[in-house]
């Protein structure tokens, strides 16, 4: 005999409770799942009584497994459900015998009893209609914006309050706010006045009524007395201007400079030229001295006064024959200056005409890149004399010569000199015998 312990671990678990066949499935269930119920989709049979629904067309049609039983009309519980397998069914061809009736037990569960009901009445029933909450939280939400829009002006679009009060306001040149009562009395008339709103005209958004303040006093050396001229002689134009040119190449000549005066040491210099003391100073002429030395070993040439960027070939290769050397001159080009036309008037003053040939300065002493006056200066001597001032002569060959033998006088010894001094004593003496 087992004990009670033994009974309750090893026993077989109970079989859960079978529902009555008088209990209609579908009560206690809500909409949703009423409509997913097959119940409501698979027609009935009108040839059964009680409404119950014809077997499946994909289920093979045997008469020991029916689906009558698995899905139950929903007709009220109170009236007593006829089995259809205890009728016999007339209108099927093949004989069915009935199922043996298995006895069902029901368990009644307990009434179930809220415990968080209020115990008054609530005017408004507890559960309302989906649709109706909706609509009525659509009608709050319109609600809620029109009084958005009409109580709170800033929240409105400018195209929204044509009409409005914000439209009639405007600023006076003072910064002060008014309103134009006069100004728009209907849409056509808000469309057709050109409006700009009070952001635009006033500095502070949203600041209205604000005090002009008085501008600052500015800083003693912000304003600036304007310099004085100092034009620099005609011999020290070109190197300025080529210094200039040279240092960077987006310098360009102000176009406040007058082709047709001395160029001002202001506009080549900026604000630098002040420190060089009164004009023919002692530093001044330091400053013109720099000027000469800066590209005094170097040849500089000038080039695209015609607007064309090619490069001087002939000039380049006639000088490389003559010097020789691997220097190579310095270009200026002038062809894509925006400053071309001052820069070719200045030129034309100083009697160096770039718009027709190219300007060759070696030493600081130009000369025009012309073939023909180029081999004018060759043959007479003077271009290689210049090239031979500055270090770029090309030296000649020199012809073959040759080598002699050096012969170095060897020292006499104190022997060899006292031999020698009685031999010139011997000399003098048969002299004066011969004389006697």
């Amino acid at each position: 005999m087992s004990s009670p312990i033994h009974s309750y671990l090893f026993s077989p678990p109970p079989s859960p409770p079978r529902r009555a066949t008088n209990i209609d499935p579908n009560d206690g269930f809500t909409s949703i799942k009423t409509l997913l119920l097959p119940t409501d989709f698979i027609p009935r049979s009108p040839h059964l009584e009680g409404g119950l629904k014809v077997r499946s067309p994909r289920t093979p049609q045997q008469s020991r497994f029916t689906l009558d039983n698995v899905y139950p009309s929903a007709f009220p519980t109170k009236q007593q459900i006829i089995d259809p397998e205890a009728t016999p069914i007339a209108t099927y061809s093949t004989p069915t015998t009935p199922r043996r009736k298995i006895p069902e037990k029901t368990v009644a569960s307990p009434p179930y009893v809220p415990s968080n009901v209020p115990s008054t009445h609530i005017p408004i029933p507890s559960s309302l209609p989906k649709p109706l909450i909706r609509l009525l939280f659509l009608v709050s939400l319109v609600l809620s914006s029109i009084l958005l829009l009409v109580f709170v002006p800033s929240a409105r679009l400018p195209s929204l309050r044509a009409a409005s009060m914000s439209r009639r306001l405007a600023l006076d040149p003072n910064g002060k706010a008014f309103i134009d009562f006069d100004g728009i009395s209907s849409w056509s008339d808000a469309r057709d006045k050109d409006y700009r709103p009070p952001q635009v005209k006033a500095p502070h958004m949203m600041r209205r009524d604000f005090e002009k303040k008085a501008a600052p006093t500015p800083h003693p050396r912000a304003s600036r007395p304007a310099l004085t001229p100092r034009p620099l002689p005609a011999s020290h134009e070109l190197l300025a201007l080529q210094s200039y040119l040279l240092s960077s190449a987006y310098n360009v000549i102000p176009s406040h400079v007058d082709p047709a005066e001395p160029i001002d040491a202001n506009a080549v210099l900026g604000v630098g030229a002040h420190k060089l003391g009164p004009s023919g100073g002692e530093l001044e002429q330091a400053w013109l001295d720099e000027l000469r030395g800066e590209r005094e070993d170097e040849v500089i040439v000038w080039y695209g006064g015609n607007g064309r960027p090619n490069h001087p070939h002939e000039v380049l290769d006639f000088l490389a024959s003559i010097h020789g050397s691997s220097r190579k001159p310095t270009l200026i080009p002038c062809h894509a200056r925006p400053d071309r036309f001052t820069l070719l008037s200045i030129l034309d003053r100083l009697s160096l005409p770039l718009r027709d040939h190219p300007i060759i300065l070696i030493g600081n002493k130009p000369i025009i890149g012309d073939m023909q006056n180029l081999e004018e200066l060759r043959l007479s001597g003077e271009l290689e004399t210049m090239l031979s001032n500055i270090g770029w002569k090309k030296e000649a060959k020199s012809e073959w010569k040759p080598k002699y033998a050096k012969v170095q006088k060897r020292s006499l010894s104190e022997v060899e000199e006292a031999l020698n001094a009685q031999a010139m004593a011997r000399f003098e003496q048969e002299l004066e015998d011969e004389v006697l």
